[in-house]
């Protein structure tokens, strides 16, 4: 099995890595193992202890950063900086998706670039420096994630398509439909358009670099105009 992904993370994170065969493993993914036979020999333990050094160091984090912040709103935040879709940024900035071993099957599926898949390796890779070198190691590994929590890329990653579906059903069941409109850009950078439409009105609109962000753009963008246009709250209350 090649190195190339150890050496890429000595480089980026500037330190040695003293167990090459387990940062290797972290990118093995189950349907790969099976094909070389070696059903165990996959990235799925080393998630499960990544998983844990990842929620308390970013519980960490986020404590001492935010002394006024209660429990809940603690809680709120770590979900948003933990989440699949966050996860799966942080694995591409490491370029992990090049280093990940997949299956046959998975891979004419584009396994490598799910992101479900990379979200587990990025777990797993933390999972594997820390048991590899130790906490310090570990961190290093998420200062990715402390600048993104620095530069507050988290505010506005509040899910505003609930709060847009609670909002209209509160004095009647209705319901929202998003209608994607234009898909621009390339295959590995795309554009998506929604608008966020209740009885054929169009409440609002947005764009993302994904379906999923331009969907809650949309909803936050019928929220904002909602709460700030007396017009448009009448219209929700119209039969």
């Amino acid at each position: 099995m090649d190195k190339k992904c150890v050496k890429h993370l000595k480089n980026v994170l500037n330190c040695e890595i003293k167990n090459s065969d387990i940062i290797e493993q972290a990118l093995i993914h189950p349907s790969y193992a099976n094909e070389i036979n070696k059903i165990n020999y996959h990235y799925e333990r080393l998630e499960f202890i990544g998983d844990a050094i990842l929620q308390f160091l970013i519980s960490e984090y986020i404590y001492n950063k935010y002394p006024d912040i209660d429990e809940g709103k603690l809680t709120v935040l770590r979900s948003k900086i933990v989440r699949e879709e966050s996860l799966a940024n942080f694995a591409n900035y490491y370029e992990l998706s090049n280093y990940i071993k997949v299956g046959n099957g998975e891979l004419a599926s584009g396994g490598n670039k799910k992101e479900s898949v990379l979200a587990n390796v990025f777990e797993s890779v933390l999972g594997a420096l820390y048991l590899s070198e130790n906490l310090e190691v570990a961190k290093k590994f998420l200062k990715v994630i402390y600048d993104a929590i620095d530069e507050n890329k988290f505010v506005d990653m509040e899910d505003y398509k609930t709060k847009l579906q609670e909002y209209v059903q509160a004095d009647q069941k209705r319901t929202v439909i998003y209608e994607l409109v234009t898909t621009e850009g390339s295959a590995n950078k795309p554009l998506f358009t929604f608008l966020v439409k209740m009885d054929n009105l169009i409440l609002g609109s947005g764009k993302g670099n994904s379906k999923k962000k331009a969907q809650q753009n949309a909803a936050k963008d019928a929220l904002e105009k909602m709460a700030g246009n007396k017009y448009n709250e009448d219209l929700l209350n119209t039969n």
